[in-house]
């Protein structure tokens, strides 16, 4: 008995013992819940800037009249349009000096807005979506972007080639062979802004050799931009040099035509957007400026009114908007020159010619 009492007290010590630390143990406190996150402050809300009379744009042609509808629409900003080649718009800027009568240049070859940003015509624009365009595409100090490009390649009438057993050319290497001497139409880099850009290409990718013997393959100089394609649909000509857009399925109907994109590099031009420096509402000029690229729908609504898909290339992943070519097919073309070479570059073509020209 005494020694089941002995277990008995030893068993109630170890469990009193136990059971004291077990109770002196705290039981721990609860980590802190984390403080909640501060929520992003918005983003501060654009101003609108205010305007003195309307907004003055000169572009190339008024069908872009849609596009500064849909931005007076959602801006309030008033806005007149005068449309003029690029030529005569660094002519005014000149002419006009510290007192332009303008704000906004929308469209036009990139020699011209090259040059008026070296003579201090052009205000940079900075803004956050510029960071999504191809750097490619947008000018020193941001005075000037690209809209989009016009690219050159082949309309070749097959029917000619044909008749006479020719093959269909893919590269700029195949028209200087002799077998195509005559078949072709280019026109005069002089009064062409697209064919200036293509006779820069051939300059500094193949060099005036090259320019030589092609020269001395044409059939004929056109004295207009659209000769080249027009004579091609007519049948007058195998080969035109020419321009390529939407707009060519209109135009080459049901003839036997066939556009090549060179594989040897094609040919661009890409088109200028700037604001004026010293323009009345130059910050509506840079206002518009921002809010055209910062909204895919104003590039998509571009693409229609164009009727190409360049955007794509300035804009990269640009949706609802079709390329329609490889654009590694573009040749790198360093613009660096193009405005400082064209006089060199014109002449020099010039001097080769003993071709008749175009009426």
């Amino acid at each position: 008995m005494k020694k089941f009492t002995k277990i008995l007290l030893t068993g109630a010590l170890a469990l009193a013992t136990v059971g004291l630390t077990v109770a002196c143990q705290k039981t721990p406190e609860p980590a802190p819940a984390p403080e909640p996150a501060p929520a992003p402050e918005p983003a501060p809300e654009k101003v609108i800037p205010s305007t003195t009379g309307p907004l003055q744009i000169i572009a190339t042609n008024e069908t872009y009249k849609e596009l500064f509808d849909k931005f007076s629409a959602e801006t309030g900003i008033k806005y007149e349009l005068l449309s003029k080649s690029s030529g005569e718009v660094l002519t005014k800027l000149r002419a006009e000096g510290s007192n332009p009568t303008f704000d906004l240049w929308f469209g036009g070859g990139i020699n011209d807005f090259i040059n008026a940003a070296n003579e201090g015509f052009l205000a940079p624009v900075d803004f956050a979506a510029v960071k999504d365009l191809n750097p490619l595409f947008v000018g020193p100090d941001n005075k000037y972007f690209c809209k989009g490009m016009t690219i050159v390649g082949f309309a070749v009438n097959t029917k000619i080639l044909e008749e006479k057993n020719l093959p269909v050319p893919t590269s700029w290497a195949d028209l200087i062979k002799p077998e195509y001497k005559g078949e072709i139409v280019f026109s005069d880099p002089a009064v062409s802004g697209t064919c200036y850009a293509v006779l820069y290409d051939l300059m500094q990718s193949k060099g005036a050799d090259y320019v030589k013997a092609f020269s001395d393959n044409l059939g004929l100089l056109g004295s207009r931009g659209k000769d080249p394609i027009e004579k091609t649909v007519a049948g007058e000509f195998a080969i035109g040099i020419t321009y390529i857009d939407g707009t060519l399925t209109g135009i080459i109907g049901d003839a036997p035509v066939q556009i090549v994109y060179p594989t040897d590099g094609i040919p661009w031009t890409p088109e200028g957007v700037a604001a004026i420096a010293n323009g009345t509402n130059v910050e509506a000029a840079k206002y518009f400026i921002e809010w055209f690229y910062s909204d895919d729908a104003n590039l998509q609504l571009l693409a229609q009114i164009d009727k190409k898909g360049a955007i794509a290339a300035i804009k990269p992943g640009l949706a609802g908007v079709e390329l329609g070519y490889d654009p590694a097919l573009l040749s790198n073309i360093d613009f660096s020159e193009y405005a400082s070479k064209a006089t060199e570059y014109k002449d020099f073509f010039t001097g080769l010619q003993s071709l008749p020209q175009a009426a």
